[in-house]
């Protein structure tokens, strides 16, 4: 609300609108922004994570500039910008800039001198680094009304809840002691139990924060259903309105690539098409998202008698199963453009992990442990693993791990901006060697 406020004045000052003299450009320009903020913002937590101060400024730099920078490209590619010249443009969104800034500045200091003031003596017990990491965090975050005053490392063997309640004691250095973190693995939740109930009759705000780092989790969170506390080990991120913004950031970028690679895609299929006998389209059943299989689409690149005995072979460096034209549009990655259909049908997002043939997939879920969690979102053109190298044949186990490990960070950290980055990165990494 603020920063709406702030912009909404901004568009006052800056252009005619208080005199009445502009026209509907500026309210359009005006009111998309608007709704580009309320998208863009939510994806980059700017209203609901903490952060430090560098990484908070970081984070409203990127979300007002795709946010500005988005509406401002939209509006002039429809040649609606009408009397918004550059010079309002800019000074709206340099001024915007500052102005977001220093109210989060200004913000964050009142409501750390208004916490410091009423700060609640905490103390943090639990094993390992993350126990510190969090003790750290809440004495970091400026709207916390706790302030930890003394940390209890414990070992990860047997824990005596009356000798934890002696270290507790002496990390409050005489404070009056108004709340306890347990940090402690999720399995050791009984042993969270007795801590609790020997505090509870001792007036003390008791938490466990379950140290959940030996699961592989999916896009973990915690909810609630008829007040019941969740935690989810494993949930897809493509959920309710997410869903919705990564399905129109894809058709969006898609529409735009067929009519901009249609002639680059006739190219290519006339030269497939003379190349070798055989059909210009590569098609084959693939697991997509939540395990519903797909058929992809892709540039035939081998010669029809490729695979043999119903076998899937990862092609290899200098396969003589692939054509001359087969190995420059692998090596540039046209074979792969069909696929922007398969992105228009639903099947397939722009980004995503890379799906694999149904072969392998059967084959190296027995080897790396939650390989088959990779499909808890859409497959892409690309992904995260393919823009930091792991691209093409996976000749060991490992290499496939560390794709799949990317994969899986993918699908954890996954954001609009974080699929808009990919996508440029792997514009500039299109001519890779590895990809055969």
């Amino acid at each position: 609300m603020v920063d709406a406020t702030l912009v909404g004045s901004l568009f006052f000052l800056v252009t005619d609108v208080g005199a009445g003299t502009v026209g509907m450009s500026c309210i359009l320009f005006f009111v998309l922004l608007l709704g580009a903020m309320a998208l863009v913002y939510d994806g980059f937590g700017i209203y609901r994570r903490n952060r430090r101060i560098v990484e908070k400024v970081a984070d409203i730099t990127k979300a007002w500039t795709l946010s500005f920078g988005g509406v401002a490209l939209l509006m002039y590619l429809l040649n609606l910008l009408g009397s918004l010249d550059t010079t309002a443009l800019l000074e709206i969104f340099g001024f915007g800039f500052v102005l977001q800034v220093a109210s989060y500045l200004v913000f964050r200091s009142l409501q750390s001198y208004s916490g410091s003031k009423r700060a609640k003596a905490t103390v943090v017990v639990g094993a390992g680094a993350f126990a510190k990491s969090l003790a750290e965090t809440l004495n970091s975050n400026p709207w916390s009304e706790e302030r930890v005053v003394g940390t209890v490392l414990l070992d990860e063997g047997d824990i005596n809840p009356s000798d934890v309640m002696a270290l507790v004691g002496q990390a409050t250095q005489g404070e009056r002691l108004r709340g306890v973190y347990l940090v402690l693995p999720i399995e050791q939740g009984e042993i969270a139990v007795e801590l609790y109930r020997t505090m509870a009759n001792r007036h003390i705000d008791v938490h466990w924060v379950p140290d959940t780092s030996s699961l592989d989790l999916i896009n973990p969170n915690i909810k609630e259903v008829g007040g019941n506390p969740v935690i989810s080990f494993s949930e897809t991120p493509l959920l309710g309105l997410q869903s919705h913004k990564k399905a129109l950031l894809d058709r969006l970028i898609a529409s735009v690539a067929v009519v901009l690679l249609s002639p680059l895609m006739l190219a290519a299929a006339v030269a497939v098409k003379l190349s070798s006998p055989g059909p210009i389209l590569f098609k084959q059943k693939r697991t997509g998202w939540d395990g519903q299989i797909f058929e992809i689409w892709k540039f035939r690149s081998m010669r029809m008698d490729a695979d043999v005995g119903g076998t899937v072979k990862q092609a290899t460096k200098d396969d003589p199963r692939v054509t001359a034209v087969g190995r420059f549009i692998r090596r540039t990655s046209i074979d792969e453009l069909p696929q922007i259909f398969n992105v228009l049908g639903g099947s397939m997002s722009l980004v995503g992990p890379r799906p694999h043939a149904i072969q392998h997939d059967q084959e190296y879920s027995t080897q790396i442990d939650s390989y088959l969690a990779r499909h808890r979102i859409k497959p892409g053109i690309t992904g995260l693993a393919q823009v930091r190298g792991f691209r093409g044949e996976t000749e060991t186990v490992d290499l496939m791990a560390k794709r799949v490990a990317a994969d899986l960070e993918y699908i954890n950290t996954w954001s609009v901006w974080a699929d808009i980055q990919i996508i440029i990165a792997t514009a500039l990494t299109l001519f890779n060697k590895r990809a055969y």
